[in-house]
């Protein structure tokens, strides 16, 4: 069930010697640069599959296309990527950054020369981290090195980002009116953009929609078939003047694009730009750079926009919201999928005779194991996340994830509530919960955010709570800390109403003991005897989100 990973080739390995960022700069510029942007959003939608995952059979078909016979001989044997979404992605924001539309067409033999630009890109991408440091940061600087493979080998679902936030924002939101600390998202997202929450969340929908048949696109020679034309939305029930406020809202054209990265000067990881503007507007069309950050704007579009207009005093209330918006989400993802005797589920433990110490967000119980549950939907910054600085991510890593005793996060938290109910003498109980023939406990960190699924991420985590646990006696046994991102959840869901949670954490423990991988790329024997299934909640939350697009593009007959 594990994917097959890929790492990209680079320029040095067909050239012999490295590249600079100034022979690179030389040759970018010798392409328009709306041109240039153009093209790496069409070469990002061919590599595409609506799995998530990457088309093998449409890379080499490229190959062919962008190098001469000899070269696209040598690279297509060497099984590795010469394209991926981060190269692309990088190579359209320093288009943007260095050329202008007054440059070379590509109508010349293999896309004048472009094929190289990509590969000379991979190789500026390629930059080691120096080592060194305490093991806390040198982890970190792991991570920060293998996320661009994470990103170019697609390992997040499409659909479930846009599932999930719907059923957060449709399901969640309102059973907290009424109750302290509480935000009105819909109402705060239509008064900053001009456009009501489900009709934006319709209209991206319906914008992605225009690729269902990613398949059949990939045949056709003609370039505007692969942008979403300014008329597309001309026969729904929608005003005009609301599509152009949704398209002003997702889009930006090429000077305008070129302004934002002159201003905001990204770093070559960072491309919130096109987060924030997932669409390359031109001549009444507009082209995804990435069809991953289109269907990321559902999740994140509605979440970002209010943030950005609440005074500073407010944001870290809403942050704390919608932390508690996907608690109540995974607590009923979990609740929904358990049957009650593999494993069976309580949200919200507290600890008996304390009703107002919680024990931590959740407890799966199967056999003689019991999982602690924490759930983190912390967003981490472009800074930590992007900006290539290794002390700068485990510093915000350690912040929002790990925490200490006066800032409880994450780690913290687990390992706490660890020593209270495994301690030799007098252990803690839970009201409500028979922790009386438990010998195992497993702590389980569940991340909102893709870095959940980051390769090292569940190393350094881990690390952290062995160093809490250290020293420490325990009359039950405890396992390393185990985390998932929510994606990864998601997608564990239909198993667990018959697969044992904890035989699961532990058979993806025994083929990769130091938890270097990510969850699904690594072979589960307890999960490989399943077969493949679909999360059935969401599918049926699918359905429901089709009805109310369906309402509110004018579409039901």
């Amino acid at each position: 069930m594990s994917p097959v990973l890929k790492t990209y080739l680079i320029a040095s390995e067909l050239t012999g010697r490295p590249t600079t960022e100034e022979e690179f700069r030389k040759r970018l510029q010798f392409f328009s640069r709306s041109a240039a942007v153009r093209l790496c959003s069409i070469l990002n939608m061919l590599l595409s599959k609506w799995a998530g995952d990457y088309d093998f059979e449409a890379h080499a078909r490229l190959v062919r296309s962008l190098f001469p016979p000899p070269t696209a001989a040598a690279i297509i044997q060497t099984q590795r990527l010469a394209f991926h979404r981060h190269q692309l992605l990088f190579v359209a924001q320093e288009a943007l950054r260095y050329c202008n539309d007054n440059a070379r067409d590509m109508s010349t033999p293999y896309w004048g020369g472009f094929g190289v630009v990509l590969l000379m890109a991979s190789d500026l991408l390629n930059t080691a981290f120096p080592s060194g440091g305490a093991p806390s940061e040198d982890l970190a600087r792991k991570i920060c090195r293998l996320l661009p493979d994470m990103e170019a080998n697609g390992l997040q679902s499409y659909q479930t980002k846009i599932v999930r936030s719907y059923t957060m924002t449709s399901r969640f939101i309102e059973s907290f009116r009424g109750k302290g600390n509480f935000f009105d998202v819909p109402k705060l997202f239509e008064a900053a953009v001009g456009v009501p929450l489900e009709t934006y969340q319709a209209l991206v929908f319906g914008s992605i929609s225009r690729f269902a048949k990613l398949h059949e696109l990939k045949r056709s020679p003609n370039p505007a078939d692969f942008a979403i034309p300014e008329s597309w939305f001309k026969q729904t029930s929608v005003p005009p003047e609301t599509t152009k406020r949704f398209f002003d809202y997702v889009s930006a054209s090429s000077d305008a694009f070129a302004k934002i990265v002159a201003e905001k000067k990204p770093h070559s990881n960072d491309f919130t730009v096109f987060r924030d503007k997932p669409l390359f507007g031109e001549s009444g069309n507009f082209f995804p750079l990435d069809l991953a950050l289109l269907a990321e704007k559902f999740e994140s579009g509605p979440f970002w926009r209010v943030h950005n207009q609440l005074p500073n005093g407010e944001r870290e209330n809403f942050h704390s919201f919608w932390g508690s918006v996907f608690e109540a989400y995974v607590n009923w993802v979990m609740s929904s999928s358990v049957d009650g005797k593999t494993n069976r589920f309580y949200s919200d433990p507290r600890y008996a005779g304390k009703p107002e110490e919680q024990v931590c967000d959740g407890i799966v119980i199967c056999g003689r194991c019991a999982i602690l549950l924490e759930y983190k939907s912390s967003t981490f910054t472009v800074v930590g996340k992007y900006g290539g600085n290794p002390s700068q991510l485990d510093v915000e890593l350690r912040t929002k994830l790990v925490g200490t005793a006066k800032s409880r996060k994450g780690v913290f938290q687990l390992a706490d509530a660890v020593e209270k109910l495994c301690r030799p003498e007098n252990p803690a109980k839970i009201e409500g919960v028979d922790m009386y023939e438990v010998s195992t406990v497993f702590p389980l960190l569940i991340i909102r955010d893709d870095m959940g699924s980051a390769f090292f991420m569940n190393t350094y985590l881990n690390w952290h709570f062995q160093e809490m646990v250290k020293g420490k006696r325990f009359l039950r046994s405890v396992t390393p800390l185990f985390c998932l991102s929510a994606d990864d959840i998601e997608k564990l869901s239909p198993f667990l109403r018959d697969s044992s949670l904890a035989e699961v954490l532990s058979a993806r423990y025994k083929p990769d003991k130091n938890l270097k991988s990510s969850f699904w790329t690594v072979e589960n024997s307890v999960l490989a005897r399943k077969g493949e299934r679909l999360p059935s909640l969401l599918v049926d939350q699918t359905e429901k989100l089709g009805e109310m697009i369906a309402t509110r593009l004018g579409l039901k007959g």
